[in-house]
C-alpha cells in the first residue's frame, strides 16, 4: 500500500534530522535546506519506485492511465512523507519540544495513513468505491 510507503520515507527522514539536530550538523546546513534535501530524496525514491512499478500497474490495470496514476501515487506519497518527516521535528525543535519524542515515525505513518494517496484509480476515471 502506498500509505505505508510513506510512513517508512517519512520515518526514515525523521530519524536522519532528528540524528542532524543532535550532532548539530542542521544548524550549519539551515532547516530549509535540510527539508529540501529530504525532499529531494523522497521525489528520487519516488521515481525509482515509479519506474518499477507503472508497467506492473499498466499490465495488471489494463490501461495506461492505471499504471500512470499508480506511479504519480507513489511519487507524491513518497516527496510529501519525506518533507514532512524532515520538517516535523524541526518544527517540534523550534517549539521547545523533544523532536524524538513526538517526531518519531509513527507520527508521520499516521499523517501518511490519513492523507491515504492510494486510490489511482480516481485519477484513472473509476469509480473510486468510498
Amino acid at each position: 500500500c502506498w500509505a505505508e510507503q510513506g510512513g517508512n520515507v517519512g520515518a526514515q527522514s525523521s530519524t536522519v534530522v532528528i540524528r542532524g539536530l543532535s550532532t548539530q550538523s542542521i544548524s550549519a546546513l539551515g532547516p530549509l535546506k535540510a527539508v529540501g534535501r529530504e525532499a529531494m530524496a523522497g521525489a528520487l525514491l519516488g521515481i525509482l519506485m515509479m519506474i518499477l512499478v507503472v508497467p506492473f500497474a499498466w499490465w495488471r490495470g489494463e490501461s495506461p492511465l492505471v499504471g500512470l496514476s499508480v506511479g504519480m501515487s507513489l511519487l507524491a506519497i513518497t516527496t510529501l512523507a519525506a518533507t514532512a518527516g524532515a520538517a516535523f521535528p524541526l518544527l517540534f525543535d523550534r517549539m521547545g519540544l523533544d523532536p524524538a519524542h513526538l517526531a518519531g515515525g509513527h507520527l508521520v505513518a499516521s499523517a501518511a495513513a490519513l492523507v491515504r494517496l492510494r486510490r489511482p484509480r480516481l485519477a484513472a476515471g473509476a469509480d473510486p468505491g468510498w
